[in-house]
């Protein structure tokens, strides 16, 4: 994975440096992707033998950040995003596995969508909801979804594993979370808990 992680890096940093055009944005878009990729696999490899720390992240911030990164894809694929995302809404979670979370999502629902998103974050009572909406052909089957090297297109690419992650760390960290079909589309829920100040928390 070291052997990747290096010319991964120095692409993307010369890809940044080039002038805008059409042909920097379509690089810059298939870089993320296999930045995205990367990390799954190297998420995949590393999980059994490392030790994720949770803390008090802002989710609304990371959503917001990670979102940043899918830009230029949407829009190289004429995809509109309906985004309502209320700030600082805190869980206990580590970063990384938040990312993993919403990369996964985001990029399944880009890659199956037709041309729409819906992304909400939001807190009801006492638990923060993110919801991923796409209007794509739907789920061939909501129980298999979550499965390791399962795939809806065979003709889209990829491994098969992002979701398997996704599942992985929701069980670990007793997040709910469904896929089910709605009317045109699919749709992703995950309910977390919404962090809560602990006595022996410093700040």
């Amino acid at each position: 994975m070291h052997e990747l992680k290096t010319p991964l890096g120095v692409a993307i940093l010369n890809v940044s440096m080039l002038d805008e055009s059409v042909q920097k944005s379509r690089l810059k878009a298939a870089l993320n992707q296999m930045k995205i990729t990367y990390e799954d696999v190297e998420y995949f490899i590393k999980n059994p033998y490392s030790s994720y720390e949770n803390e008090k992240i802002n989710f609304s911030l990371i959503l917001k950040q990670r979102l940043a990164q899918f830009h230029t894809i949407l829009e190289l694929k004429n995809i509109k995003s309906d985004i309502k995302i209320d700030d600082d809404l805190y869980i206990f979670l580590n970063k990384i596995q938040a990312n993993r979370i919403i990369d996964n999502n985001l990029s399944n629902a880009i890659k199956y969508t037709k041309n729409q998103l819906k992304i909400r974050l939001f807190k009801r009572f006492d638990k923060i909801y993110f919801l991923i909406y796409d209007n794509g052909l739907g789920i061939k089957d909501t129980k298999k979804i979550f499965n390791r090297y399962v795939r809806q297109n065979q003709n889209q690419g990829g491994f098969g594993i992002g979701l398997n992650i996704v599942k992985n760390i929701c069980l670990k960290n007793e997040i709910n979370f469904k896929a089910k079909n709605i009317k045109n589309g699919a749709l992703f829920i995950y309910e977390f808990k919404e962090y809560k100040k602990l006595i022996l928390d410093k700040e």
